[in-house]
């Protein structure tokens, strides 16, 4: 009977598995690193791998091992476990945080297990129960984010929350405390590498980014005791998964936006995909241009997004509007007349930190009805509570898509059941690749029992209304259809895109 002997980076299996069950161990722990177009002649090459399992030195990621004795099991091989790794002894962290109900369970299970992934999702407080976790287990520790809004976020809640010095690697600072808030990619040099060497506990937000190279490396070589990773999307669209848990290990806790919506800690969604015709200009192979030409400029798309956050401004709705690129925003605010233009903000990474917050602080309280935003808000950060959504986006990542759709969910003094938000988006029917995205995010919804999801035709929907420039009249969308897409479409013809 083989032995794991489990140690904080690598575990060793000892005696070495026989060579042929070795070999099957060896292709069940690797994932290709690179992704192939359907079609392709290209033969993957051994560097185009990566793999959990090393048949030389017989080690394995100690992420991996709970996957490992599974995998064994099913050729009726059984294993024994010998942790030989050193437990840190910590004191206990003073904190004022009041767990809800919900979020009990979670924490006590990273605190009883010590490493792993959590899954939660976005809305059940991950913040709050990270820094539980940390306060209980009471070692220096770090907690390394993706982006400079949910750094501002996470060290305003530590502050705020815990009884320590709490330190910040990133935004050129490098001042290291008993808690520490990083950015991932101010960890990328020898200062901060020398400092994972230094401390128990490690925290990765937005773990579905732990497959990447970059974010892979800062667990990869430390031998950190606790390591955690979490996210409201923990897997991979890319065959990557065994490569989220082996730094870490696998989901240890898990909430749904399902179990929140039915405690009452959740708004429900009622979420509408307006069906519009796909123009069809170009070659989804040239994606960007493509994506110009049929999401972007599609005139039919703006018009409907226009009308609905009119529509949102007329009800005193707080209004949050996801784009792609600052371009697709400048297209449908160009149709908003000057005199509700106030109402309406704008953030995306370009603009400074200062800009973003005060913009984010004006939408919170008020000020701004209506929100535009890029890729900067779709995941991690903690966004007041929100009437509606509008995705005009597209896209088709289920990650993506599940973050996004977060965005909408929080709700003012929760537990309160019965709150329901409206979340748009549009079913792009160009018989081809916008089709497939459109329904792969439709599926991604489903997987939601709470969801409620609906695709609309558009030409019947009375409640779409537009202007018409010449004669100041209103037209119902099939008129628009006749009358103005094809006009539309030769303008876009004669713009060369």
């Amino acid at each position: 009977m083989p032995t794991i002997r489990m140690r904080n980076r690598l575990s060793k299996i000892e005696p070495a598995l026989t060579s042929n069950i070795a070999q099957e161990v060896y292709r069940k722990f690797a994932c290709l690193t690179k992704k192939f177009r359907p079609g392709s002649t290209y033969k993957p090459r051994p560097k185009d791998y990566w793999r959990g399992y090393n048949p030389n030195d017989s080690t394995i990621y100690t992420g991996l091992v709970p996957a490992l004795r599974d995998f064994l099991a099913k050729y009726g091989i059984g294993v024994t476990i010998v942790d030989e790794r050193t437990k840190p002894s910590g004191v206990p962290v003073k904190s004022h945080i009041e767990l809800r109900p919900h979020q009990v369970a979670p924490v006590e299970r990273m605190t009883s297990v010590g490493r792993g992934t959590v899954s939660l999702c976005t809305g059940s407080g991950k913040t709050i129960m990270l820094l539980e976790a940390f306060a209980r287990l009471g070692v220096p520790g770090i907690m390394i984010v993706p982006t400079q809004t949910i750094y501002a976020q996470f060290y305003d809640s530590a502050v705020s929350l815990l009884d320590c010095k709490v330190g910040r690697i990133g935004q050129g600072l490098y001042d290291p405390g008993f808690l520490t808030i990083a950015i991932a990619a101010a960890m990328d040099s020898p200062q901060a590498r020398k400092y994972l060497k230094t401390i128990d506990f490690a925290y990765i937000d937005e773990g579905h980014h732990l497959a990447a190279k970059t974010w892979f490396s800062m667990l990869e070589q430390s031998e950190i005791y606790y390591r955690f990773c979490g996210s409201g999307t923990a897997y991979r669209t890319d065959g990557q998964d065994i490569r989220l848990f082996a730094n870490t290990g696998p989901i240890i806790a898990r909430t749904t936006s399902s179990e929140l919506i039915e405690l009452g800690y959740l708004a429900k969604p009622n979420i509408k995909m307006i069906r519009v015709d796909g123009i069809g200009y170009g070659s989804p192979a040239e994606w960007a241009l493509y994506y110009k030409n049929n999401v972007l400029y599609n005139y039919e798309r703006s018009c409907i997004a226009r009308s609905i956050i009119a529509k949102c401004l007329i009800e005193k709705k707080k209004t949050l509007v996801l784009v792609a690129w600052e371009e697709h925003a400048e297209e449908i605010l160009s149709g908003i007349p000057a005199e509700i233009i106030d109402k309406i903000g704008f953030v995306c990474s370009r603009l400074g930190k200062k800009t973003i917050r005060e913009t984010l602080a004006a939408f919170a309280a008020g000020e701004l009805d209506v929100l535009f935003a890029t890729t900067l808000l779709s995941e991690g950060y903690d966004l007041c509570s929100i009437d509606c959504l509008i995705r005009a986006s597209g896209m088709q990542s289920p990650i993506k898509v599940t973050q996004e759709t977060g965005r909408v969910l929080r709700i003012k003094n929760p537990p309160r059941l019965g709150v329901e938000v409206e979340v748009w988006d549009f079913f792009d029917d160009d018989g081809g690749v916008l089709t497939r995205h459109s329904n792969r995010r439709k599926k991604t919804w489903q997987r939601e029992p709470a969801f409620n999801v609906q695709v609309i035709d558009a030409s019947k929907q009375t409640e779409f209304v537009f202007t018409k420039e010449e004669e100041g009249e209103q037209i119902s969308l099939s008129d628009f259809r006749t009358e103005k897409l094809a006009q539309y479409n030769a303008e876009i013809r004669n713009r060369g895109l």
